[in-house]
């Protein structure tokens, strides 16, 4: 099976097993997606998470932004690499992502895609229609009040997270 890794270390040419406090998976692995355009979203270099993505009825990725252009906040002149790799991997669904698989063994990097900047190459996976991109501004009121709620959780279960205060602070000051 064909998978992908994203990330913002460059070079990797063998993807090793890791765990990660609050990781959807008690165990070290290696994450990676069936999608290319999802592994794109882990081309991150923040030091606390806040991927707000899920998927439609079809299947497709949607990037839900959060707060007014989020994508760029978050992407915008980021680089980093798409890893392909080639291997029998494990589909687990308390993983809770449905084009997510992992291997608990090293994997080798068969073919990596340089992204240059995450923002653009996201942007371009929507253009492809790999990947649809709601943006705050289009939210309608109902889905503002799901992202408030979303917000309001993640602060309190989040706001220890090494870099999350200030990005809390900064972002959703009404919040904190």
């Amino acid at each position: 099976m064909l998978a992908y890794h994203g990330s913002c270390v460059t070079g990797l040419a063998r993807l090793r097993p890791f765990h990660r406090q609050g990781s959807n998976y008690d165990a070290p692995v290696v994450y990676l997606s069936t999608l290319p355009a999802v592994a794109a979203l882990y081309v991150y270099n923040k030091p606390f998470k806040w991927l707000t993505y899920g998927f439609d009825v079809n299947g497709k990725p949607v990037y839900t932004e959060s707060f007014p252009d989020s994508l760029s906040y978050f992407y915008r002149g980021v680089s980093g690499c798409v890893y392909a790799c080639d291997g029998d991997f494990e589909y687990v669904e308390s993983v809770g992502i449905r084009c997510a698989v992992i291997s608990r063994a090293e994997v080798s990097v068969s073919d990596t895609l340089v992204v240059p900047d995450a923002y653009e190459f996201l942007l371009q996976a929507e253009r492809d229609g790999e990947l649809s991109i709601l943006r705050y501004n289009e939210h309608t009121a109902s889905r503002r009040a799901r992202t408030e709620r979303m917000v309001r959780r993640a602060i309190e279960s989040e706001r220890d997270e090494p870099g999350f205060a200030e990005f809390a602070a900064e972002v959703f000051p009404e919040f904190w």
